[in-house]
């Protein structure tokens, strides 16, 4: 299982991954099993707070 990265938002700005080209992530057997245990499939923003705006890069780099 893999995640394809089109896009991100860095310092709040919405472009493309660095190089400029699309990355393709292994997913954990962790993840997948979380992402497929949701009621809901959603698109958009992959890390995004409860009111459902995007993480900030600080709340990121905080959690990780």
């Amino acid at each position: 299982m893999t995640i394809t990265v089109n896009q991100q938002i860095r310092h709040g700005v919405l472009g493309t991954p660095k190089g400029r080209t699309r990355r393709v992530v292994p997913m954990t057997p962790t993840l997948h099993a979380a992402l497929k245990a949701l009621q809901v499939v959603r698109t958009g923003n992959v890390l995004r707070n409860a009111d459902g705006s995007p993480v900030s890069d600080s709340q990121a780099r905080d959690a990780m």
